[in-house]
């Protein structure tokens, strides 16, 4: 009876061996196919996406690029998908989500055979955003020389054009075999009139002296009246007769403020024949400008206002020897090689410098914090800082840049809690209390000294901070913050509005005009007077004469000084007072 019970039940195992055998190989059959259809689709898709990439259909490509991206065994494509989706952003500026993506890649995939593809497109956004030594090191970080004429290409395009010479000379340092940098140097070196420095680096590096622009010194001439041309976007084609503001209105306040400066001049013996060119906002317009032959009874030129604007400017400044000024720009840029160009302003290494100098005249026992965002400008300001605040033996404990993607480590740097009270709120920090003395921010990007201030506040120790008056203009602001915590501010165009100079001039302004002056106005009227008065002290040797000079007052209270520089050194520092913004001191 057993026996035929367990044959039943060895026959019962056995059918169900067979059908358990053909249900597994039916779904293995089922998965190898359906993975098979989805390897094809992978394919498929793929191509579709880089159909769109080769046809510069961009976007499209991005939206196609994105779902491949994601890593799975049956898909080959995920590297290359984030690496095209990477490159159809950059094609359409959009320059964080590209270099973002390349990041991922390079985190994720170091060993990608095509790595130094992704080295290169960084370097490429790099150089776009202005980070000269990111862009140099992932050239340098590639394996193989890909296209060595489209590298050289790509760092002549981008390293020519940077003015700053403390820039320079720190790329210089981190990268000494670039030939480029070098070249920039020495043309620096020939703009400003150093003519021996540069022969030597000529001569010691087997370079050739035609290939720079050496230029013999011309004679200083004096006029009873001096002609000065304004090179500004006048846009007169779209005025019209009408009391609502243009879209222009700070160029034309700024021309006014000029114009009625000429009046005041006239009266101190000064006769200047200011005449405005309209430069349309085109390039074309500006050379159109520059190729009229009364341009050359120009004694000075102011502008052009914007750099895509300047090359016909620079190039007839520096072969006819004219005097080329920009009365609000805070750019080195402006300058390009020319040793003609004068900035009214300080540039962005200037108030970098007096930064560290203000901060120094404070005698801070405790060390600095410097933080500073992404834009070049911002690069500029910090490494000037840092030099001289080495040169001052201002300790710098940590230097850090700050971008929108990191723009947390503010608060990580400045306020990451270590002790708590029993309310559960922070005693003490990571960076310990009255362990640091100041924080200089050198950005003026509201996402990062918003989160510094608010930090520092956090903190409640007696700690400093140095930024810019930039910051003021934001709607968000609150100014008893600025008071309570004693914030201290580069204010490179400050003028004191309750002095007796400002006064006059703002009534006098009412009188004649009907309104109150603007701060372009201002401006205007401020820089006329300063031209006007040095082209009766040198002549036509204007930059080379305010070089060599000592400190000259302006009129509406502020200094100009130019001790063998280009831009204005003098850089005021404010601070609210009582709910009003004051002057600290200039550097």
């Amino acid at each position: 009876m057993i026996s035929k019970i367990l044959q039943q039940f060895n026959r019962s195992n056995y059918k169900l061996s067979i059908v358990s055998c053909q249900l597994i190989l039916f779904i293995s059959i089922f998965f190898c196919q359906f993975a098979s259809l989805s390897a094809q689709d992978f394919k498929r898709d793929y191509k579709s996406a880089k159909d769109f990439f080769e046809e510069k259909k961009f976007n499209f490509a991005m939206d196609a690029f994105k779902p491949l991206m994601v890593y799975d065994k049956a898909n080959p494509y995920s590297e290359y998908a984030t690496f095209y989706y990477a490159l159809s952003a950059y094609h359409q500026n959009y320059w964080t989500v590209a270099k973002e993506s390349l990041l991922q890649m390079k985190a994720l995939h170091p060993e990608w055979e095509q790595i130094d593809e992704v080295n290169y497109w960084l370097s490429a956004i790099y150089f776009q955003q202005g980070e000269y030594f990111q862009a140099l090191r992932m050239l340098y970080a590639m394996k193989s020389a890909r296209d060595l004429e489209s590298i050289e290409q790509m760092k002549n395009n981008y390293l020519l054009k940077i003015y700053d010479e403390e820039i320079i000379r720190l790329l210089l340092e981190e990268f000494p075999g670039e030939i480029t940098l070098l070249k920039r140097f020495i043309t620096r070196l020939v703009g400003k009139g150093e003519f021996a420095m540069a022969r030597e680096l000529i001569v010691l590096n087997g370079l050739d002296e035609n290939d720079f622009n050496f230029q013999s010194e011309r004679k200083v001439v004096f006029k009873d009246q001096y002609r000065v041309a304004a090179l500004f976007p006048f846009l007169a084609a779209t005025l019209e007769p009408s009391p609502t503001s243009k879209r222009n209105q700070s160029t034309l306040d700024l021309y006014q403020g000029m114009k009625f400066a000429t009046d005041s001049l006239r009266k101190l013996g000064i006769n200047i024949e200011l005449v405005g060119y309209d430069t349309e906002r085109k390039l074309e317009a500006v050379a159109r400008v520059m190729a009229h032959e009364e341009m050359k009874s120009i004694d000075v030129l102011i502008g052009p206002l914007f750099p895509d604007e300047m090359p016909p400017v620079t190039e007839f400044s520096k072969v006819n020897g004219m005097p080329m000024v920009n009365p609000i720009s805070n750019s080195a840029d402006y300058l390009a090689e020319n040793p003609n160009a004068l900035l009214l302003q300080p540039d962005f290494a200037a108030i970098g410098t007096a930064s560290a100098n203000a901060l120094a005249r404070r005698k801070l026992k405790r060390p600095c914090v410097v933080l500073y965002g992404e834009a070049p400008k911002d690069t500029m300001m910090a490494n000037a800082f840092l030099k001289r605040a080495e040169e001052l033996n201002i300790k710098v404990v940590l230097a850090r840049q700050i971008s929108k993607a990191n723009s947390h480590e503010v608060y990580t740097t400045l306020v990451n809690p270590t002790k708590f009270d029993k309310f559960r709120n922070p005693i003490e920090f990571q960076l310990k209390k009255d362990s640091i003395g100041s924080v200089f921010v050198a950005s003026d990007d509201e996402l990062i000294f918003t989160k510094v201030i608010s930090s520092i506040d956090r903190r409640a120790d007696s700690v400093i901070i140095i930024g810019q008056d930039t910051w003021i203009d934001k709607p968000s602001m609150d100014f008893d913050k600025f008071e309570r915590l004693h914030i201290m501010m580069s204010s490179p165009g400050y003028t004191d509005v309750f002095s007796p100079e400002y006064h006059a001039f703002r009534k006098r302004y009412v009188n004649h005009f009907g309104i109150l002056p603007t701060t372009f106005a201002k401006m205007g009227f401020e820089s006329m007077m300063f031209i006007g008065k040095s082209l009766k002290e040198f002549g036509s040797g204007l930059v080379s004469g305010l070089q060599q000079s000592v400190e000259m007052p302006g009129s509406l209270g502020r200094m100009y000084h130019f001790p063998e520089a280009q831009c204005n050194k003098e850089v005021p520092f404010v601070h609210f007072e009582y709910g009003e913004l004051r002057v600290l001191y200039d550097y």
